[in-house]
């Protein structure tokens, strides 16, 4: 599981490096639904590009400075949003996007 993380930890702090020790041991229990969603997730992190990345962690913080109804409300707009079809979350990204002045998504680098 930390074999993508082989070049960088190093460079991590040692609290860094003991949460993500602790996550491998934390592995074996996991039914393999749940490990797959977080490898799609690891896999998604990893092609994004440091902008991307950065915006995810800023919104993160951002949602843990909301009150635990904030939050509530925003993790069940979340799931009306995942229950919409395809096509419809596509057009409401769009839309968003446009609205929001924020450019197309661009395509993961070759190879990846």
């Amino acid at each position: 599981m930390l074999g993508p993380m082989q070049k960088d930890w190093n460079g991590l702090p040692p609290d860094r490096q003991a949460h993500m020790l602790e996550r491998v041991k934390q592995w074996s229990t996991l039914p393999p639904e749940r490990r797959q969603e977080i490898r799609k997730r690891i896999e998604q992190w990893q092609q994004m590009t440091p902008e991307q990345r950065d915006q995810a962690r800023e919104n993160m913080r951002k949602f843990q400075q909301l009150s635990p109804e904030q939050r509530a409300q925003v993790h069940k707009a979340y799931q009306r949003y995942q229950q919409l079809p395809q096509e419809q979350r596509q057009q409401l990204m769009r839309q968003f996007r446009q609205q929001n002045n924020i450019p197309p998504r661009r395509p993961p680098p070759h190879g990846r």
